[in-house]
């Protein structure tokens, strides 16, 4: 049954000493890389293997002949069907993948430019002929029922290419064909053959191209649009359906990040999670949304290499498993796209794949058909796989406190994934472990359970603590109400407005921006180090704000963040904004210096300032449907510090109100001129830095 001596000897140690030694040895044997999974941040992270190769079946192996660059194959209430397209049949074989019959469909035309198959629950095949334009039906004796050629209709243009690459039938008896050349989508014909519609069109990726490629089409005569590159809609790669009648696709590698991999629903749409919800896969923003093969490129002779996929599989727990030919691995996935194990890897070795072309599952068991090898590669779970898939599969019908002693033991084994925190604590959140459940779920990035913990947590506190929290309360307030009074009685005895002695304090300017800005310009009253203290401030509670904002609110990585680039962001955009306004007043007739003007900016950013403390302090609280408090504060410290900013330039230039209003354009026009300039220097010494590594490495290989 087994082409190669390790697969021998696996299949060996299976029946004599069982799975777990038999998957040790094929381990130790095994031509694939070592495995992995990605972080809720998008990288590699070492992974026990997940699925290990049991075994090679070529045609000898299953009791007939070779196999002759197989297209295709599909697995059926346990058969195996595979598409064996020049030697004109379809060899079944049974679940030990074991020969029980061939099908050799009476078609004239032959069968050996076949690309897919697709298997109905009546048996019934369909074959896709991409060059003879059509999908070949038969019954399960080879005879032919209809053959469905190129749609006709008014909406089809004439010289459309139609060349299918796969085939599948719905629940509702329609036949869905993948085509290359058709960009409107997924071709539907009735059961007669009739053509219907497009079904689930992906769209064309939103860039500057397309967008002034548009414009273009408004002064292009129509054969100049026709010699214009033109930007086309992803074409689908590969289609599959479910026992429940929901269709899959895979699109081809220029696909929209979002839908590379798709579950549709009737209208078409994707229903599969997007990472933007919560989770690996599920909600990571950083991530990105629908990614899926590997997110890490890697260069191969200079070329930048991704993954393409070409063929798609959903078993009967709802795992997706997808094909990448490019880098000729598999990666399976879980009901929510979280990546269980990738399998396979380049090369001719037993476990490795020289031309994969298709995939399907039987059992828990993935199989791949490698067109190089002539036979199937079998993938099976491992202990860790198997018990992922179990925990999973319970996660799924949301019995947490079940999953949770298999979460804990996959834990000990892989503590890079994700999902393992989760299911943690989705289980302690269930029991009322609140404080266990914010610990995994934070670990988990998984927001959603995290707000859920924290707010029953939160309620559980103020419960204990609402008597404090009242008397707290009703104190600051009486508190307040006296301090106002105070203030108000002050207010209508004084006579006029005193002038503070000595360097006006940001406070001072906060809540008398006209008073403030007039003594600074007037009477010399701003302090430089006043000034210096406040930005140093704004840069310390930036530095505050990435690491105590509160995890619902946070979307900051620490590992991630640069003191130094940080400290730039802040002190360089200060210095371009002074600079450019001190240069726009020169030539608008302003009447401020360059030290007033820093002075005025600086204490402008005092509100700024504030809002960045009190919206960590209120992070920290608040729930996610209370988030718009938090939105408030931060908006309202952004505003307020931008009208000092325009008060305090309008009174230190000595400017009407337009003419602030001209002031503040020109110099947002300056800002963008120098950062111009700035991408242009950088640009060109980049440049000039490749040349002279070019030159060295040149002088290097002359003088060896």
């Amino acid at each position: 049954m087994f082409k190669k001596p390790a697969a021998a000897l696996a299949a060996v140690l299976l029946l004599v000493t069982g799975p777990a030694a038999a998957l040790e040895e094929a381990k130790i044997t095994a031509g694939a890389e070592r495995p992995y999974n990605y972080t809720v941040w998008g990288e590699s992270a070492a992974a026990p293997y997940a699925y290990l190769p049991a075994g090679l079946v070529t045609g000898a192996d299953a009791g007939t002949t070779a196999f002759d660059k197989p297209a295709d194959l599909y697995v059926r209430d346990g058969e195996v069907y595979v598409l064996d397209g020049k030697n004109g049949r379809v060899a079944v074989l049974d679940a030990s993948l074991k020969l029980t019959r061939e099908i050799r469909p009476a078609y004239e035309k032959g069968l050996a430019d076949a690309a897919g198959l697709f298997v109905d629950k009546d048996k019934r095949l369909y074959i896709a002929l991409p060059e003879q334009q059509a999908v070949l039906i038969t019954d399960d004796k080879g005879a032919v029922i209809r053959s469905v050629g190129k749609p006709v209709s008014p909406l089809v243009p004439k010289d459309m290419t139609y060349k299918p690459k796969k085939a599948a039938v719905g629940t509702d008896g329609n036949l869905y064909v993948a085509a290359e050349g058709v960009y409107y989508g997924i071709t539907v014909f009735s059961p007669e053959g009739e053509f219907l519609r497009f079904y689930g069109s992906n769209q064309v990726n939103a860039s500057l191209k397309t967008f002034l490629l548009s414009l273009l089409d408004v002064f292009l005569t129509a054969e100049q649009k026709s010699k214009t590159e033109r930007s086309l809609p992803a074409e689908y790669a590969a289609i599959d359906a479910d026992e429940e009648g929901f269709l899959y696709s895979v699109t081809t590698l220029n696909a929209a990040a979002d839908g590379q991999v798709k579950k549709h629903s009737p209208d078409g749409g994707n229903i599969l999670p997007r990472k933007s919800e919560g989770g690996f896969f599920t909600a990571s923003v950083k991530t990105g949304v629908g990614n899926y093969g590997d997110l890490e490129t890697s260069l191969a002779a200079g070329t930048v290499v991704t993954s393409v996929l070409s063929d798609i599989a959903v078993d009967e727990e709802g795992f997706l498993f997808v094909l990448d030919t490019q880098r000729d691995k598999v990666f399976t996935y879980d009901q929510d796209n979280t990546l269980i194990g990738v399998m396979g890897a380049q090369g001719t070795a037993f476990g490795a794949l020289k031309e994969p072309v298709a995939l399907d599952t039987l059992g828990d068991d993935c199989l791949v058909l490698d067109a190089y090898s002539g036979g199937l590669l079998v993938f099976r779970p491992t202990d860790y796989g198997g018990g992922l898939r179990r925990a999973v599969t319970l996660y799924a019908d949301q019995q947490y406190e079940q999953a949770e002693a298999l979460w804990e033991e996959i834990r000990e084994q892989n503590n890079n994934l994700e999902i393992v925190y989760d299911g943690i604590g989705k289980s302690a959140l269930g029991r009322g472990d609140y404080e266990k459940a914010m610990a995994c779920f934070s670990i988990a990035q998984d927001k959603h359970g995290y707000n859920q913990a924290f707010s029953a947590r939160r309620n559980q506190i103020i419960q204990k603590v609402f008597p404090f929290l009242f008397v707290g309360l009703l104190a600051v307030l009486i508190l307040v109400w006296v301090a106002v009074t105070r203030k108000v009685k002050r207010s209508a005895a004084a006579e006029e407005i005193r002038v503070p002695r000595g360097k006006l304090t940001p406070a001072y300017t906060l809540f008398k921006p006209f008073a403030g800005y007039e003594l600074i310009k007037s009477e010399h009253k701003g302090s430089l180090l006043y000034a210096t203290l406040l930005l140093a401030a704004v840069f310390v509670l930036r530095l505050v704000s990435i690491r105590y904002t509160g995890f619902l609110f946070n979307d900051r990585r620490l590992e991630t963040v640069n003191l130094a680039f940080e400290f730039l962001q802040v002190a360089l955009l200060f210095l371009v904004w002074i600079v450019s306004s001190w240069a726009v007043a020169s030539f608008i007739e302003g009447e401020g210096f360059f030290r007033e003007i820093y002075i005025a900016c600086a204490y402008a950013l005092t509100p700024y300032a504030c809002s960045l403390l009190l919206a960590v302090l209120l992070s920290n609280v608040l729930s996610l449907e209370e988030s718009v408090l938090l939105t408030a504060v931060q908006s309202i410290g952004i505003y307020w510090s931008a009208l000092l900013m325009f008060v305090g330039l309008m009174k230190v230039h000595r400017y009407s109100f337009r003419k602030t209003v001209l002031s503040l354009l020109l110099s947002a026009v300056a800002i963008l001129f120098l950062l111009f300039i700035g991408v242009l220097a950088y640009s060109l010494v980049g440049q000039l830095a490749s040349f002279l590594q070019d030159i060295v490495r040149e002088i290097g290989f002359r003088i060896q």
